[in-house]
Parts: C-alpha cells; structure tokens; sequence
C-alpha cells in the first residue's frame, strides 16, 4: 500500500449533483493508512464521456485515490459513486467487467502467451470467444503488439505496458482507468494514448 509523505491531497470540486451524469462522483471521502489521513475529504465529479487527470508530485496519493474509484480499497467516510452506484454493489461490474483498470504496476501473468493473457481477461468479463478474437485483432494493430505467441517473459517493459493497457481495453469497458499510463511507454504509443 502506498503511504503519503506528508502531503495530503485536499478538495477538488466538491458539488451537489445528479449521480446519473457523472462517471465518478466523490463526496467528502477520506481515507487513512494508521494514523496518517492521505486522502482529506475529497470532492470530485467525472463527467461521462469526458477525460480527466490527476496531477501531482509522487507520494501525494493519486494512485490511493484511484484504487478507492475501482473498489480495490475502501475509504473510512464519504461517498463513491461509480457509474451510478457505490462501487461493492452486487451485481453492478465495479470492480468487474465496466472498468478498465491499468494500474502503476504491471499486473500479468508472466507464464502466459500474449494471447493467453487478453483470453483469460476477456473471459473474466464474460466475452465469447469470437468477440475475445476480434478484439485482440483490433488490439494487435491499434497498439502495435507483438505477435500473440509470445510468452510475456520474452517482453520488454514497454511491450509488457502496451499489452497491460490492452488487457484495460479488451471489453470495451463503459469506464477506463489509467495509473501513470506513459511511464515506460514509447513516444509512438504515448501518442495513440493520447488519441485515444
């Protein structure tokens, strides 16, 4: 788990609204690792469709932040809508099959072909096998991948990050994710990202 160093992050745009328009609404969340708060009641509203950033040194909490927004952690108060309902709700694909999630760190099955790993993901979200096949087509040429036999110990760290935000992308999720998407990333796919 990431811990702050000494810098908390503050309110962002705290507004009465309607749920239903935003991607990612947070009302006066906190949250704590001990004794230290590295989130203080922060307030922010994602419009759908739109892009946002967060911005910041390293260590500010950006990225505690954004596992609070997928539903890898909770936070101690406040209140997390994502895409309409409170991320944990049964049945509702957060975390799951609505976001695409690309955290910081890799998180690949180094074992696995390329191809294996966007079949076990795509799977994962309930995808059928043509639809899978398709998109790991789309994928290969939109991210520039290498051929799908490749096992991904024989990667580079920057074809390990491609295929990462590939694994974000393969069901087309309603919401996308991206936790220091350039970093170890090309100048020609830190341009299609952009694009994107």
């Amino acid at each position: 788990m990431e811990h702050c160093s000494g810098e908390v992050v503050t309110n962002i745009d705290c507004v009465a609204c309607d749920k239903k328009n935003y991607a990612v609404q947070l009302i006066d969340v906190q949250k704590y690792f001990g004794q230290t708060e590295v989130l203080k009641s922060i307030c922010l509203n994602v419009e759908q469709g739109g892009i946002f950033a967060l911005l910041g040194p390293s260590g500010c909490s950006k990225t505690t932040l954004i596992r609070v927004v997928v539903g890898r952690l909770h936070p101690e108060s406040g209140t997390v809508v994502v895409l309409g309902k409170s991320p944990h709700c049964y049945g509702h694909g957060v975390p799951g099959k609505l976001i695409g999630y690309m955290p910081q760190e890799l998180a690949l099955y180094r074992e696995c072909t390329i191809a294996e790993q966007l079949f076990f993901y795509g799977r994962l979200t309930e995808m059928d096998q043509p639809k899978i096949k398709q998109r790991i087509k789309f994928l290969t040429h939109l991210l520039d991948l290498p051929h799908r036999d490749r096992m991904i110990t024989t990667l580079s760290g920057g074809q390990q990050r491609r295929i990462s935000f590939a694994v974000a992308l393969i069901h087309e999720p309603k919401l996308l994710i991206l936790d220091e998407p350039t970093v170890g990333v090309d100048p020609v796919l830190r341009k299609k990202l952009e694009m994107l």
